[in-house]
């Protein structure tokens, strides 16, 4: 073998060296490369994601304060309703009272809640309460009554009753309006009426009276037949 044959063989070989170590350094720059991209699409749906979740929040932020707004709104009008409007279970415990109730049964409403509303209404009006409820429940109907309240008054308080069960059957939504003044003009009237009718028989009395004396009188100076 020549010298220079012998030389070349070395070279071959640290040629092919060369090369393997350049195509793994490629291989590598290309894996790193593969991967710093995917890292940065991570990054970018990540970030996507983030604010989509701040945009949402935003959101449910904003329609949380248009809620309570509402809320509260529906709160003054419940409250301050010129109606007491309640809420009764069914075994007649109050559930839900606005200040309007409230004032009209003259009690706190703290105080209320989960009482009976029955001790609340007259004795001798107990029964049609009790008829009323029944029929709400079990015909499912709108029911009317008016009840004397069980408040000790100078005056006697009364209420037009009003309930609509729930379409569940578990309440009883009741509104009360105070008919005391309406009532009360209306017994004025029939006490008016019978006193007229008394007035108007008692001049009739008078009156037939008056005829039987005048009649007799007439009789008594009659000139008698010869």
């Amino acid at each position: 073998m020549s010298v220079d044959e012998t030389s070349a063989e070395p070279d071959a070989g640290a040629l092919r060296d060369r090369a393997e170590r350049a195509l793994a350094d490629a291989a590598q720059a290309r894996q790193d490369s593969m991967g710093t991209a995917d890292l940065h699409r991570l990054v970018h749906e990540l970030q996507v994601h983030q604010i989509e979740l701040a945009m949402q929040n935003e959101e449910l932020q904003s329609t949380r304060a248009v809620v309570e707004v509402e809320r509260a709104r529906y709160a003054d009008l419940y409250d301050f309703a010129p109606t007491g409007y309640l809420t009764l279970s069914r075994d007649g415990q109050i559930t839900e009272v606005n200040l309007t109730a409230a004032t009209l049964l003259r009690t706190d409403r703290s105080a209320l809640l989960r009482g009976m509303f029955i001790h609340y209404v007259a004795p001798a009006d107990r029964h049609l309460l009790l008829e009323c409820v029944e029929s709400a429940f079990g015909e499912q109907l709108r029911v009317d009554c008016d009840l004397e309240l069980a408040i000790a008054l100078p005056t006697p308080r009364s209420v037009h009753f009003r309930g609509v069960a729930n379409e569940a059957g578990t309440a009883l939504r009741v509104s009360l309006l105070d008919i005391t003044a309406r009532r009360g003009a209306r017994s004025k009237r029939s006490r008016g009426c019978v006193n007229a009718r008394s007035a108007l028989w008692r001049m009739a009395s008078l009156s037939r009276t008056q005829i039987s004396r005048t009649t007799r009188s007439f009789t008594s100076i009659r000139p008698s037949r010869r």
